[in-house]
């Protein structure tokens, strides 16, 4: 009796030992993504937008006139000033600012728009505060100060610290505006753009950057700035993340002399020059 047919058993073949990016199922054209760990400091500004704006609720300062208020209108029919356009609106649907003022979502989201030309501006006078806020930061024992005299340090501080807002335009009534807790609220670009200029407002001037791709050349906080592993093919630098395009720029040996970026006409010259990169 014949056996039965077996087939015969595939040649195995010898598979090209593929690169560190391609085992991580990361595509070789695209850019070397940045760590996590500072992923998770850049926020997510795709899930930002007017959906997430609405039942603000807000902390009432004359407690006993406001319980009373309420007894006979409740706190749904109340209607507050915006104090940007002036109009009547319902409380829940207010951004309060510490000093007492409301602002509606309309004239929140102009308050961002024009935060980069008021940086453009005042260029000189906040790189002036914080080249003087730089040098009490840098300034020798300050730790070993006597009390009275840190104390003095201090206080110059946070009067320097209020002038950076109040050119920028982030106070009202001589108190922080602390707008970073409706960026929620805020259109992708808008919440985008707040970010990048209040990072830009507290970075030290001789660090900063912009993109490197000539089709962005947004502004690069010094927080975006990471060091690429070996094993993705690095040992030549820093790399810098830009949260616009999410492309990558890197060191070069040229520096800006003569003109600065377009698109950020206020970083210093002189600093050192991006190119793009992976």
């Amino acid at each position: 009796m014949a056996e039965p047919y077996t087939p015969p058993k595939p040649k195995k073949t010898l598979k090209r030992k593929r690169s560190q990016p391609e085992r991580d199922g990361i595509d070789m054209d695209e850019p070397f993504p940045p760590p996590a760990a500072l992923r998770r400091k850049i926020p997510n500004f795709q899930g930002h937008g007017p959906q997430n704006c609405g039942d603000h609720h807000h902390r009432i300062m004359s407690s006993i006139a406001e319980t009373r208020y309420k007894a006979h209108f409740p706190f749904s029919s109340m209607t507050w000033t915006c104090v940007g356009c002036l109009g009547d609106y319902c409380p829940i649907n207010l951004h309060d600012l510490p000093c007492g003022h409301f602002f509606c979502l309309n004239c929140l989201n102009h308050r961002i728009k024009v935060l980069p030309s008021r940086l453009g501006i005042y260029t000189k006078q906040l790189n002036d505060t914080m080249a003087e806020m730089v040098a009490l930061e840098d300034q020798p024992r300050r730790k070993r100060m006597p009390a009275t005299q840190r104390r003095e340090v201090e206080q110059t501080y946070s009067r320097l610290k209020f002038k950076l807002l109040h050119y920028a335009g982030l106070e009202c009534c001589g108190m922080d505006t602390k707008l970073n807790r409706f960026v929620g609220c805020l259109s992708p670009g808008a919440s985008r753009t707040y970010w990048l200029c209040s990072h830009w407002l507290f970075d030290r001037p001789h660090e900063r950057r912009s993109c490197a791709w000539p089709d962005c050349e947004q502004y690069i906080p010094v927080l975006c700035r990471w060091e690429l592993r070996p094993s993705l093919g690095g040992g030549d630098g820093q790399r810098y993340y830009c949260v616009q395009c999410r492309a990558n720029s890197r060191d070069s040996s040229q520096r800006v002399l003569v003109s600065p970026q377009t698109k950020f006409p206020w970083l210093p010259e002189g600093q050192d020059l991006l190119l793009p990169s992976r």
